[in-house]
């Protein structure tokens, strides 16, 4: 849950003085997913009670977290001492790793390597000595398996405290000094189940947020941890594993320009058509229309090349939908020069093309002309022969006339096109590639020209 904050003088009879509102006119929230969480609370053990009560907290940060600045108990009420608020010892909780917080360690058995802080038996440095000061005691008199409530809370540095986390079920309360940390109390298990976090990397104050656990896995945090291909609630998605960037996150939620359905390995397929190219896709311009370059499967049409999408976006976790940009999809064959001014016309009008892309494009679909109105007449497009090419980075003249562009072609300086094209419609062009010294295509200008203009 967001940690909220409670701030204010503490009294030498313990009881606050005052609480301060933390950030003008209203108790303000903690970034929204707190590090230390509670996983787990078995409040009727099977065996006695209540020393065999424990309560499990999980690092969801990805940081280790000092237990020394926090308590944890279930004193609700912080003017009160009839109820427990355990100040934790000194023990440093790495990230990803479960505390169990028991009242006798002797009465707990915990997966192996787990931490274990208690009120008895505890090992050296992990004993629990004292009480959050003026707030509950150290007096673990049991948890009411009818109905209570596990409350974490947090020093804040200024002499008050953090809301950081909390769990009610059956008749507890969902709230402490006011605060709400869940939307309603878990409901109750039978004796010798547990209460635990459906996943503890996700919190959404809510009683959703935790199920009833038939066998008790204290130190191992979560009954069907997010990866194990099963969708369990708090969870959008669980593709059976915790890989970044193929649609399900670490922490089981849909990633930008993907969709989930159901759980398992495959269950999540990059969204075509939203804007945002990732996983499979090679191009996605925000929509499905085929002829812009960009196909309705997000696959780059023939002739097209398409741009890289924003790189903050591109698979990026955190990021929504709304901030893809759209993949610009743009054609590779370029207009590069036009003739339009001959000396004799039309027949020393030319029109020179350019391969912009990195791939050699068959012309043999392609036309070129000035008509602009499909069906009218005076002007025409003019088709390439079959087996027309264009290799990447090299130029094409089509010509009205070969043999007066390869005698008229402008040279350096001694032209300077000027007018309109006027190609008349029904020719096909003869075409002649314009060669260098090396008889290799001639190189394009550094920056293409689209339209007239002079060498």
């Amino acid at each position: 849950m967001g940690a909220w904050r409670g701030k204010g003088a503490w009294g030498a009879t313990g009881r606050v003085i005052a609480l301060a509102l933390a950030c003008g006119s209203a108790l303000c929230a903690a970034p929204a997913r707190a590090e230390l969480v509670i996983s787990e609370v078995l409040y009727d053990p099977s065996g006695a009670e209540p020393g065999g009560e424990w309560i499990e907290l999980y690092n969801a940060g990805t940081t280790a977290v000092e237990l020394a600045d926090y308590a944890v108990g279930d004193e609700e009420d912080p003017t009160s001492a009839s109820e427990m608020m355990l100040a934790l010892p000194a023990v440093t909780l790495p990230a990803r790793e479960a505390v169990v917080v028991a009242r006798d360690a002797a009465q707990v058995t915990v997966a192996p390597g787990s931490v274990v802080v208690a009120l008895a038996n505890a090992a050296p440095g992990h004993a629990i000595t004292t009480h959050f000061p003026g707030w509950g005691s150290t007096n673990w008199g049991g948890l009411a398996n009818s109905g209570d409530e596990v409350i974490l809370i947090k020093r804040d540095g200024a002499g008050g405290w953090l809301l950081i986390d909390g769990v009610a079920w059956g008749s507890g309360s969902n709230a402490v000094a006011g605060l709400v940390f869940i939307d309603a109390p878990a409901p109750i298990g039978a004796e010798g189940r547990s209460l635990a976090r459906v996943n503890p990397l996700v919190d959404t104050d809510a009683a959703a947020d935790w199920t009833v656990q038939v066998s008790p896995t204290p130190g191992v945090a979560g009954p069907d941890p997010c990866g194990n291909g099963l969708l369990n609630t708090g969870e959008a998605c669980d593709d059976g594993g915790t890989e970044v960037g193929d649609g399900c996150d670490d922490a089981c939620q849909v990633e930008c320009g993907f969709a989930c359905a159901d759980a398992g390995p495959g269950s999540c397929l990059a969204t075509c058509g939203d804007g945002d190219r990732v996983g499979p896709e090679g191009c996605d311009d925000g929509n499905t229309a085929p002829g812009d370059g960009c196909d309705p499967g997000c696959a780059v049409e023939d002739g097209w090349i398409c741009a890289d999408p924003d790189p903050l976006c591109d698979g990026d976790p955190i990021a929504t939908v709304s901030a893809c940009g759209a993949d610009p999809c743009r054609m590779p064959l370029l207009l590069n020069e036009v003739h339009v001014d001959a000396a004799v016309d039309p027949s020393g009008e030319w029109i020179e093309l350019f391969n912009a892309g990195d791939a050699t494009i068959d012309l043999s679909q392609w036309a070129v002309g000035d008509e602009e109105t499909q069906g009218a007449t005076g002007e025409g497009l003019l088709a390439f022969p079959p087996g027309t090419t264009l290799p990447p980075g090299a130029v094409l003249v089509v010509a009205a006339d070969a043999a007066r562009f390869e005698r008229d072609r402008p040279r350096r300086g001694r032209h300077r096109p000027r007018g309109h094209l006027d190609l008349r419609g029904g020719r096909r062009p003869r075409q002649r590639r314009r060669r260098g010294r090396a008889g290799l295509p001639r190189r394009a200008p550094r920056r293409p020209r689209v339209g007239t203009g002079g060498r």
